[in-house]
This record gives C-alpha cells, structure tokens and sequence, in this order.
C-alpha cells in the first residue's frame, strides 16, 4: 500500500492548485503538477514530479460527504485510534474528526528520496495547512493537534528520534520535546503527563 501522509482539514473548499504552485515557486522549488479535475473545475488528485521527472508523491482530496471514500477513512481512522495512548489525546481526536471536512493523502514514492522531494512534500502539506486548520497524519507515527504537535504514540518501539509532543489538560496543550527512545519520558507521555524535568510551553487548545 506504501507509506502516507496526509493533512485532515476543516475545510470543505479545494484548495486552489495555482496556490500549490505558487508555495513551490517561493521556495525555489522545481516540480511539476499533473492533476484531474472534476466537473467543477477542482482537482480531484495530482502528482508532482521532481526535475528528473520523477513522481515524488500522489496526493488525492478527499471530500468527507455521506458515503464517500473520505468519510470512511474518517470512520476507520475513529476506530483505530481507541488503541493507542494517551487518552485524552484520543477523546480530542473523536471530537475533532466530526468538524473533518477534507482529507488529502499524500503517498510517498521514490522522487521523495530523490533531490528536494520531502521539502517539495512539506510546501504542499503547508499549503494546505494555511487555508484553515488542521491536524497531521502520517503512518506509523500518529496525528498531531493543530499546532503541528504528536498527541498519540503510533510510533515503532524502537523509535530513536526527538520529537515535539503534546498532552492535553483542562483545555490547554503542553508541548515539549523529548528523545522517543526514553523509556521514563516516553512512559509519562503515554499517561497523559509531561515527564518529570521536562520544560513544557502551554498553549490553548
């Protein structure tokens, strides 16, 4: 199935495909956009290339709409996340799902690896993100809040990397960062606590 990653946002409106162009361009960016379009002019998918026309990721709109293919992600991705921890970060994500009104899922192929894929993904991923707020998704790591922070351990056991998370209490997120490899830290965050000589910043929910 390959490795996704995808924007859930709140937003029902298509972002527009010159404002994906123009991001890449104020990066210096060079990839190309090929997208299908639907009967009202908005795109459907798109894949980008990179300069040695290589796909770098598919990216597919997902409209969440009765029986559509985005309302059932939404629907399997409420389902699964009551097996992960903390929970509090669990019951924010059931509530937030109900305001989800698109999801773009990006697929990670091998023009990624290659040259400027990532920043070419992350342009896009921010392009999307500034039109209205959202949260991430990416496999085998979990979802983040709409600040951009980790809120659910979906990562591997052997997972090594620093990492901004957040816990959520009395409506207010603490975020910090911690390595995931420690076991002390890594504990603390999966009952919903900031790890004891942890410096937090708080912010509202």
């Amino acid at each position: 199935m390959g490795y996704y990653v995808r924007v859930l946002s709140t937003s029902s409106e298509c972002v527009p495909l010159q404002d994906l162009r123009d991001i890449l361009e104020s990066r210096n960016l060079v990839a190309r956009l090929d997208c299908t379009v639907d009967e009202n002019g908005n795109w459907t998918d798109l894949v980008a290339f990179n300069s040695d026309d290589l796909e770098v990721t598919y990216l597919e709109r997902n409209t969440v709409e009765h029986d559509s293919l985005g309302a059932e992600e939404l629907a399997e991705f409420a389902e699964s996340v009551g097996d992960y921890k903390p929970d509090s970060a669990v019951n924010w994500l059931l509530q937030t799902f109900k305001h989800i009104k698109t999801i773009y899922a990006f697929q990670i192929l091998g023009g990624t690896y290659d040259e400027n894929g990532w920043e070419v993904v992350d342009a896009l991923r921010d392009c999307i993100i500034a039109q209205a707020p959202s949260i991430n998704q990416a496999d085998d790591e979990g979802f983040t809040n709409f600040h951009g922070d980790n809120i659910l351990w979906q990562f591997a056991d052997d997972v090594k990397d620093l990492c901004s998370l957040a816990v959520l209490k009395e409506d207010k997120w603490y975020q910090f960062e911690i390595n995931l490899e420690n076991i002390e830290h890594r504990t603390a965050f999966l009952d919903g606590k900031v790890p004891d000589g942890v410096e937090a910043v708080i912010v509202q929910e």
